[in-house]
């Protein structure tokens, strides 16, 4: 058995503290995890309580830093893998954040993707293929994709085109028309847009209906 010798606030800018073990530094964990396990001068600890703590204290952290993205903005579940990953938690305690999230709600990978999709939509027009490559890259199963891209149709993708075709050549000026063509043609390509759109969205920008 050891003896609990010292516990410290860190510096950090959570409620979390330091917890010494015969003199030496053991480990950090939570208040809640303070308290909840009795942790405090002079307490005996075995190598179990020591683990199961700083476990805990490790999953609470990595709780709070997944919620702490999420706040910011919907993450597919590979991006959460991902930066949790970054941040050091062992993969265990990730994959238990992970499941953790889905049961709350707050990680669906099929929300994501229409989210994404949304926003992409209303702010940032990109072609089904684009659409498709930056949820793929999200690590949204393919199957998904297909589902939520339904919405995004050849009607749908033409408008889209056409707005991303306006906005291009707003910041073309007044070169030639043949130069105007090439550089949207060029830009709604690498969108992602499929030809006929692209056909359409040139037909309509480069005439003299605005």
């Amino acid at each position: 058995m050891s003896v609990i010798t010292d516990v410290r606030p860190t510096r950090g800018g959570q409620r979390e503290f330091a917890v010494f073990v015969d003199g030496v530094h053991a480990f950090d964990v939570d208040e809640e995890t303070l308290l909840s396990l009795g942790i405090r001068p002079g307490c005996t600890v075995d190598s179990g309580t020591i683990e199961a703590a700083s476990r805990r204290a490790e999953l609470s952290r990595a709780k709070g830093r997944a919620l702490r993205l999420i706040g910011v903005r919907d993450r597919s579940e590979q991006e959460m893998r991902e930066r949790l990953g970054q941040a050091n938690f062992s993969g265990d305690i990730i994959e238990e954040v992970l499941s953790w999230l889905t049961s709350m709600g707050y990680l669906d990978d099929r929300r994501f993707a229409e989210r994404w999709v949304d926003a992409r939509v209303r702010h940032n027009p990109l072609g089904r293929r684009m659409l498709q490559y930056e949820l793929q890259q999200k690590g949204v199963a393919r199957s998904v994709v297909e589902s939520v891209l339904e919405r995004v149709d050849g009607e749908l993708e033409t408008r889209l085109a056409r707005e991303a075709a306006v906005r291009r050549d707003r910041r073309l000026g007044e070169l030639p028309l043949d130069v105007r063509r090439r550089r949207i043609y060029s830009h709604l390509v690498r969108r992602g847009f499929r030809s006929d759109a692209i056909r359409k969205a040139l037909d309509h920008v480069l005439s003299d209906v605005r």
